[in-house]
This record gives C-alpha cells, sequence and structure tokens, in this order.
C-alpha cells in the first residue's frame, strides 16, 4: 500500500515537473515576441515620423506652410527641420 502510494506521489511530482518546464518555456517565448513587438511598434513609428516629415516639408502647399508657420518662431522651426532635407519654406 505505501509503495502504491509514493509511486503516485513520484508520478504526480514528475507531471508537476514537467508543467513547470512548460510554464517556463511559455514565459520565456512569451517574452521574447514581447521585446519583437516593441522593436516592430519603434520600427513603425519611425516610419510614421518619416512620412510626416515628408509631408511637412515638401507634400504641403506653400499657403498651407505660409498659413501654419506665420511667425518668424515658428518660420525658424519648419527650416531647421526641413532646411537640411533641401525643402523651402516660409519667409520671415
Amino acid at each position: 500500500m505505501d509503495d502504491d502510494r509514493y509511486l503516485r506521489q513520484v508520478d504526480f511530482l514528475r507531471v508537476m515537473f514537467i508543467a513547470l518546464l512548460v510554464l517556463l518555456l511559455m514565459l520565456a517565448s512569451g517574452c521574447a515576441g514581447i521585446m519583437e513587438i516593441k522593436a516592430k511598434g519603434a520600427e513603425v513609428m519611425d516610419d510614421a515620423v518619416a512620412a510626416a516629415e515628408i509631408t511637412l516639408c515638401e507634400g504641403a502647399s506653400v499657403g498651407a506652410i505660409r498659413r501654419r508657420f506665420n511667425s518668424p518662431e515658428s518660420a525658424a522651426t519648419w527650416r531647421r527641420l526641413c532646411a537640411e532635407r533641401g525643402s523651402w519654406g516660409p519667409e520671415q
């Protein structure tokens, strides 16, 4: 009787050990997945900023740029952002 109980306990501990290993592997792979998602999210946001810069510096009409950046300070901001790209902008 005691041998039977001992074998059941050993079997239970084996099952629990295997379940723990599986859980740890799942958690470890989940962390790797989260890091990949964060990296991809950062890449998408970088692409969005680049697209916004192209729109602001090269895609917007002259009138829209002059209306939006109509003060000397905001025109200087536009120039700092877009002048290095070879774009032209509002006059002060």
